[in-house]
């Protein structure tokens, strides 16, 4: 590990979460009463920069905010946990994407999101010079919405550089981010209800990434690292489960942390597994990083 506080861009969707705790998911044409509720900026990409910042790093989060009135309320949140935001959307007043969430009292969650749609008819022209010149980041995260972005900048990131890809699912465009990346870590929505981990594991392992897992909640992380030609499993911690709404996107953010700092693949991957376990014991995805 180096001993500067290592620098992460993350290019990717920002999101507004109202979290409702229930102590079941409502029904068809039903209604329940939450427990309590949870009002915070999450996305993929900005759950995990919010997660780096967490760990001490520097964040910096790529996205589409605009100028609505709920999005400057996301933007001073972000920043008020250190996280910078820069925002190509800044002349577009759009409502910011908001996502729906119910978390029973296992844990379990249940999500509606427009994710980037808002933006889709109304993208501002990218700048030139998206990211400040004297900008040099020891990762680049990137959670496969707003490929748009992604084109922009990591065609200028030296190939030295790690991209980290998260594959939450197969979007648009997936298989030109696959190419590009250097570790991909996908979850079990990736691999779906027709194909096995190992089957998966194979095709991913095709791009030629120094790194590729799948997470599967409480089970062990399955991965390939040191040319591909090793597999591991990455234990997942046993303990209470409270949450886990962005448990995948605090793994990403911990394994850049730790890859940016310095880490071998695998010992990032181990490191960030632990971090997303104690992210679950707590309502909402920073609670685990409260001082």
């Amino acid at each position: 590990m180096t001993d500067r506080s290592p620098k992460g861009l993350f290019i990717g969707l920002t999101t507004l979460d109202i979290v409702y705790y229930v102590t079941e998911v409502p029904g068809v044409d039903e209604k329940v009463q939450a427990e309590s509720q949870l009002i915070i900026p999450g996305g993929p990409a900005a759950n995990a920069a919010v997660t780096f910042a967490l760990l001490g790093g520097e964040a910096t989060l790529l996205t589409k905010i605009g100028t609505h009135a709920i999005s400057g309320v996301v933007g001073a949140d972000l920043a008020s946990v250190g996280v910078a935001v820069i925002d190509v959307a800044r002349t577009v007043d759009v409502p910011l994407p908001m996502s729906s969430v119910c978390v029973d009292t296992s844990g379990r969650r249940s999500v509606v999101s427009l994710n980037g749609q808002a933006f889709r008819d109304a993208a501002p022209p990218l700048p030139s010079g998206i990211l400040p010149r004297d900008a040099h980041y020891q990762v680049v995260v990137c959670d496969g919405h707003y490929l748009d972005l992604v084109d922009a900048v990591i065609s200028g990131i030296g190939s030295e550089t790690p991209v980290v890809l998260d594959a939450g699912s197969r979007k648009p465009g997936f298989d030109l981010l696959l190419g590009r990346a250097h570790s991909v870590i996908a979850s079990s929505a990736f691999v779906g209800s027709f194909r096995t981990v190992d089957e998966v594991l194979r095709e991913l392992a095709g791009s030629g990434a120094d790194l590729v897992a799948i997470s599967r909640g409480g089970e062990p992380i399955e991965a390939l690292f040191q040319g591909l030609q090793t597999r591991i499993a990455v234990a997942v911690a046993s303990g209470e489960v409270v949450d886990t709404l962005g448990a995948g996107d605090v793994l990403h953010g911990a394994y850049a942390y730790y890859l940016a700092g310095g880490s071998a693949p695998d010992a990032a991957l181990v490191a960030a597994a632990d971090v997303a376990s104690r992210s679950t014991r707590w309502r909402g995805p920073r609670k685990w990083g409260a001082p």
